[in-house]
């Protein structure tokens, strides 16, 4: 994040008004090439602050992040990455695509960076990853992550607002709109064509769960209602 800032700074500023950071980046990135996590190709999700060696494999909570800022620093490299943890990482949940914390087929717990596990996939991850997707053009994956978020969001608009899961959350509204704004501004927008994750038929599930729990509220009104029309036809 801080290097695709310095990136962004060189981008924005003239050269008569700014000092480059162009050398810093480009050993920057030198660096993170030499590298990188062994077993998947990607940045690891953690590293040695004096030597930069990898204390950790590369997980989705850091990914989803990485992969929405690498393609501002350089683009062809950024989508390299993004294809590598496209393929590692993202996968299909109810339907639709999420985002593991661990490369697929490797089975690890949760912590404070991915939040709870569900089936091995962070919640915090995939919203992230809703942002990289559409930096990266990859509707396949931001278009049902962007539908998926209105229907298990559970949003309600009022006085101008729109809030989800009822504004409990409001650092989970932050995260949405962030990612659901989500734009390059220095790579060009990319329109890329890849193989859908999750089903065309992901809604019906969550339509069907949304019947049944209006069928639920329902009923006991409807109860009360006969019984009450069945005693004022016995008073008649």
């Amino acid at each position: 994040v801080a290097v695709a800032a310095l990136s962004l700074h060189d981008a924005l500023f003239p050269p008569s008004y700014r000092s480059s950071y162009r050398s810093i980046i480009a050993r920057w990135e030198l660096a993170a090439r030499e590298r990188l996590d062994p077993a998947t190709g990607l940045l690891p999700h953690r590293a040695d602050s004096k030597t930069g060696q990898a204390l950790e494999g590369a997980r989705g909570s850091s990914q989803s992040v990485i992969q929405r800022f690498l393609v501002e620093i350089d683009p062809e490299w950024g989508r390299q990455q993004y294809a590598l943890f496209r393929q590692q990482f993202v996968a299909p949940f109810l339907g639709v695509p999420g985002v593991l914390e661990y490369p697929s087929g490797v089975a690890g717990r949760g912590d404070v960076d991915s939040g709870p596990l569900v089936a091995g996939f962070s919640a915090s991850a995939t919203v992230v990853e809703m942002g990289a997707a559409l930096v990266h053009g990859d509707r396949a994956v931001a278009d049902p992550l962007i539908n998926a978020s209105e229907v298990v969001g559970l949003p309600i608009s009022w006085g101008g607002e729109k809030r989800y899961a009822f504004g409990l959350l409001q650092v989970g509204d932050a995260f949405l709109v962030w990612s659901k704004t989500a734009r390059p501004w220095l790579a060009p927008q990319a329109v890329v064509s890849l193989e859908p994750v999750g089903v065309w038929w992901w809604r019906w599930p969550w339509h069907g769960l949304a019947l049944v729990l209006m069928l639920v509220l329902w009923c006991p009104m409807w109860f009360w209602r006969l019984k009450g029309n069945s005693l004022s036809s016995r008073r008649f």
